[in-house]
């Protein structure tokens, strides 16, 4: 591609002179022809490395403009002013027991009703407020979403009838990194759907930021509403009519579901069976020492308690991860060279299954695969039902060497026609992030 700016990816990338073709463009657009014929999981380093350039570009002289002086910190706002004319709404159930009506969440955002309605802002809230909102199948990601506050009373009212219809299983599902409320939202009623779960689904909505240059604002708060997740997990272990806990992390949210997981003590984690990972932003190493049972954290290995991770070499977001943290992220395959293919992935557990999407990734960045992939999808429907080991579509990973298998619990999705090989031999797997 003449580098001349109409790649948003390479402005400023590579240029050298009039014609010049942009490199990492050049190189993404030869990737995507042969991602199309093949299937295959790509190295796609230079698309990265120019996204962090952009980054960079933006970044520097916002760092510049704080430390300046010329950025002052804005106070926070007056909550009693913003949630002064915040009303409750009733809850209404559900007229068919087909795991369909609303859908529940639990919010650490600061709610802003001034306008005489009631919206999510991305301030934070010192009180964790509990409401309801509608997803019917018409909603997709980036659709709005309203959410309505709940009583109380009324919200537990309601997850008690849920439960009971759904065998006392809930799924509580953590959104990542830039979201605002209605994409997680919206994500965890696709994720209900295609697990035909039938108990409650509850939304744990923390203050994300919604912009991708405020990465560490997001961590910081989602290191601040750890508590409160905490607090709702303890809940429900608590209640009697809860047999089973899903726990879902989707990228940041990953961390918050790890760290519960170390935090909370054996009668907080007793009913959380069942523990997923989607694209996680988290220290591939760190995860790996917890799963493997460093002394003082039999809770988080315990055999009662199974583990699923997606990952994907086509992530771009996860890759961008990797460079800014320096060591690999969880939901990656990046394997620090051609010949070290057992370091690709966390290392084995008999309580872990590490499923591998890079073939059928479907979305623009490979951020969503584990709902935006058919197959993986399927495969998610299987985790969510408590399903583990040689499900339907896994098959084991391999290395591209030998075609030895990389470890136990180590699966791969593949599409009808099956995963790519490489000179027609060997199966492949990447070695970026």
């Amino acid at each position: 591609m003449p580098c001349r700016g109409e790649c948003p990816l390479c402005a400023g990338c590579e240029r050298k002179g009039p014609g010049a073709v942009c490199k990492p463009c050049a190189r993404t657009q030869w990737l995507a022809r042969r991602t199309e014929s093949d299937n295959s999981p790509v190295d796609d380093s230079d698309a990265d490395d120019c996204v962090m350039k952009r980054l960079s570009q933006c970044l520097v002289p916002l760092l510049l403009l704080v430390l300046s002086g010329c950025a002052a910190s804005l106070p926070p706002p007056d909550p009693a002013q913003w949630v002064r004319d915040c009303r409750a709404s009733p809850i209404p159930m559900p007229t068919t027991d087909d795991g369909g009506g609303p859908l529940l969440f639990a919010t650490t955002r600061l709610p802003d009703c001034r306008a005489g309605s009631f919206t999510m802002s991305v301030e934070r809230s010192d009180v964790m407020r509990l409401g309801w909102y509608e997803a019917d199948a018409a909603v997709k990601p980036g659709d709005p979403v309203t959410p309505n506050l709940a009583n109380e009373e009324d919200w537990w009212t309601t997850l008690a009838a849920q439960l009971a219809r759904g065998q006392g299983r809930v799924l509580l599902f953590v959104h990542g990194y830039n979201n605002n409320f209605a994409s997680p939202a919206v994500r965890l009623r696709m994720m209900r759907a295609a697990g035909e779960f039938r108990g409650p689904a509850i939304l744990f909505a923390w203050p994300s930021q919604d912009a991708v240059l405020k990465y560490p604002w997001d961590e910081t708060n989602v290191d601040w509403t750890q508590a409160y997740l905490n607090v709702m997990i303890r809940r429900l272990a608590r209640d009697p009519a809860v047999n089973e806990i899903v726990l879902v992390g989707h990228s940041m949210g990953s961390r918050s579901v790890i760290d519960a997981m170390e935090v909370l003590d054996a009668a907080g984690l007793a009913k959380v069976r069942t523990v997923i990972l989607a694209s996680p932003d988290v220290d591939r190493d760190r995860f790996s020492q917890i799963i493997q049972g460093i002394p003082g954290r039999a809770g988080v290995v315990s055999g009662e308690r199974h583990y699923t991770v997606y990952l994907s070499a086509k992530d771009s977001a996860i890759g961008i991860s990797r460079r800014i943290h320096h060591y690999p992220r969880l939901g990656s395959p990046f394997c620090f060279g051609k010949d070290k293919f057992a370091r690709c992935y966390p290392k084995p557990s008999p309580v872990l299954d590490v499923v591998d999407t890079s073939w059928v990734s479907k979305s623009d960045l490979g951020h969503n695969d584990f709902l935006d992939s058919p197959q993986a999808a399927e495969d998610l429907k299987q985790a969510l039902q408590g399903k583990s080991g040689p499900l339907p579509g896994r098959l084991p990973a391999v290395s591209g060497i030998d075609d030895d298998p990389v470890g136990d619990g180590i699966w791969r999705l593949c599409p009808t026609e099956g995963c790519a090989r490489t000179k027609g031999k060997k199966a492949k797997v990447t070695t970026s992030g």
